[in-house]
């Protein structure tokens, strides 16, 4: 799925009001705690002629190359400060900040991510090291909600979503929990809708709006992955 971000265009580099982003972990959107962007993104370049440290970093990747999956060399590495900031698409008030990472390749998707560390190992590693903190919004089956939460080790499986505002109740896929009163008034709250910067504009929701107010059925034309990838490889199918 794409998803479309705005920027605050006061921490870009030319006023950049837009960052599209590609994910398969749509579900995750209110666990997000930062972007990350790939040395050859456009914004990337943008911001690193106006930041000396920046450029050194993005000059460093190229000379290395990307990570590879089974392989420590070169180590996964993130710009020490971020490029700009993005405003979450449900709450203009939430900022993330976007950094710049050297294994988020250019060419797959947007050569854009948000990280949701709770539910992403590489992210947990990353928030603890800056200490950007992480909130669960998949509990594990039979795990109390209000009781969960992540350390050390992020969690990838199945559960319910939790601390997801409209989408709490949902089981992580998006399909709704449960019955009667309490699952009518979870179909009862929309999310925010339109095209203006700081939302998911109606055209790409797909199948995460379907899901999130409940219908029955999505005409969009962004459907949702058969599968969930967590890894974000290149060769996942």
């Amino acid at each position: 799925m794409l998803i479309r971000f705005a920027l605050d265009p006061a921490t870009t580099p030319n006023r950049e009001s837009e960052l599209e982003i590609f994910t398969t972990r749509q579900d995750t959107l209110f666990g997000a705690k930062f972007m990350a962007l790939s040395p050859d993104h456009p914004l990337a370049t943008a911001a690193a002629k106006k930041n000396p440290a920046l450029a050194a970093f993005i000059a460093e990747c190229k000379r290395h190359g990307r990570p590879r999956r089974r392989s420590s060399t070169p180590p996964r590495r993130w710009a020490s400060t971020p490029a700009s900031r993005a405003v979450h698409p449900f709450d203009p008030t939430w900022t993330l900040p976007v950094y710049v990472a050297n294994f988020i390749l250019m060419d797959y998707g947007t050569g854009a991510i948000f990280g949701c560390p709770a539910h992403d190992q590489r992210d947990l590693d990353f928030v603890n090291r800056y200490g950007l903190g992480n909130t669960p919004v998949v509990c594990p089956p039979g795990q109390d909600p209000k009781s969960f939460v992540i350390t050390d080790t992020a969690y990838d499986g199945d559960g319910t979503m939790i601390n997801s505002r409209f989408l709490d109740g949902m089981d992580h896929r998006g399909r709704e929990r449960g019955g009667g009163a309490a699952a009518r008034k979870r179909k009862a709250r929309q999310p925010p809708s339109g095209s203006t910067p700081g939302q998911l504009p109606p055209a790409r929701l797909g199948a995460f709006r379907a899901s999130a107010i409940g219908a029955a059925r999505s005409r969009s034309s962004t459907a949702r992955p058969a599968a969930w990838c967590r890894c974000r490889s290149k060769t996942c199918r």
